[in-house]
């Protein structure tokens, strides 16, 4: 299957930058191969302003270059910066199914990336689940409806969605998201895909440290253990003669 689709893919790469300057900014195709049944677009982005970032999309000729290829991996969506080094990975079984086989073009369009909207202070390193943590944000407008998502690496884990773009939400980390480090927050509009904005990466943490969730298991397995125990007793016999350090009762000396 990688073979015949090797022999037919027919590349036709284009990029588009739409900037006010165009000769400070150009992007250069360095190859493109098959690897793992993949195809990967290596390129390289100029930018006279090293802190200016791209919104960066690879788009297909199958539906006329109308939405942006979703099986996409590496150098690509927002936040783009320039450099010599960049990569795309495009899955095309994953998009179109196990038994594409067809000619297409490939083209790369990027624009200069500026968040919809901002998000205010979200300044924090972790964050624990089953916690509220008030998330704000400015800018947009007031008819946008957004849809929040948890992301760690490229995986989504959690959606919040339909949220209303009043600038605040009271976000609660799912107690089913496993802890660890590498997640961020994606907010975007939920009519226009080429609206996103991500968090800084944080960490995911339990509410109450595992140490402290063993300790009050020990507690309560004490307790069922002692209570059976007792239980037990009245049937055999007194319970506290056979609980160590339990109090004897006086016998009757009758």
């Amino acid at each position: 299957m990688q073979a015949k689709f090797t022999r037919s893919i027919l590349f036709s790469l284009f990029f588009l930058l739409t900037v006010s300057n165009v000769y400070s900014q150009r992007v250069e195709i360095d190859r493109i191969f098959f690897k793992n049944a993949k195809v990967h677009v290596q390129y390289k982005l100029h930018d006279d302003k090293k802190d200016r970032s791209y919104q960066i999309q690879l788009y297909g000729s199958k539906d006329n270059y109308i939405s942006p290829l979703k099986e996409t991996t590496g150098d690509v969506g927002v936040e783009i910066y320039a450099g010599d080094s960049k990569e795309i990975i495009w899955d095309p079984f994953a998009e179109y199914g196990d038994d594409f086989n067809e000619e297409i073009a490939l083209e790369i369009r990027g624009r200069v990336y500026i968040p919809f909207v901002k998000l205010d202070d979200f300044n924090y390193t972790s964050l624990k689940r089953g916690k509220l943590y008030d998330l704000t944000w400015t800018g947009g407008s007031s008819s946008n409806i957004l849809n929040i998502e948890l992301y760690k690496g490229d995986n989504k884990v959690a959606l919040f969605s339909n949220i209303a773009n009043v600038g605040e939400y009271d976000l609660i980390i799912p107690k089913d998201v496993q802890p660890g480090k590498g997640y961020r927050l994606r907010i975007s509009d939920k009519s226009n895909k080429d609206d996103i904005v991500f968090s800084d990466e944080f960490k995911v943490k339990r509410k109450y440290p595992l140490a402290l969730q063993i300790g009050a298991g020990a507690v309560v397995a004490g307790g069922i253990y002692f209570l059976i125990t007792q239980l037990g007793g009245d049937e055999a016999g007194p319970a506290n003669n056979d609980i160590e350090g339990a109090p004897q009762t006086p016998q009757s000396e009758d």
